[in-house]
């Protein structure tokens, strides 16, 4: 349970620390405007990591192309990490 958004703020500053940036404003682009959707992932900063380096976002291409490959990045890392269980994985930040 989020009380008064502190927790959400605490989320993303770690997630922050986790990708070794010092502050929000630090992260990645891709992570920089979304963080709170990163946080709920198992591995939560090896996702958001993922993202980035996979290109799955590009600047330019149409929106719906875009969230379409980044729901199947997303469908991927929860099969493997959470339903599956093939690849082991840290708690997400938001549940921690």
């Amino acid at each position: 349970m989020i009380e008064e958004g502190h927790e959400a703020q605490q989320w993303v500053q770690e997630l922050a620390e986790a990708l070794e940036c010092r502050s929000q404003d630090e992260l990645p682009s891709v992570v920089r405007e979304n963080p709170y959707y990163f946080v709920f992932f198992p591995s939560s900063a090896e996702f958001a990591q993922h993202v980035v380096e996979s290109g799955v976002i590009k600047m330019g291409a149409p929106p719906g192309r875009q969230f379409d490959e980044l729901g199947g990045v997303a469908r991927r890392w929860l099969f493997e990490r959470s339903l599956y269980k093939t690849t082991p994985a840290s708690v997400p930040i938001a549940r921690q």
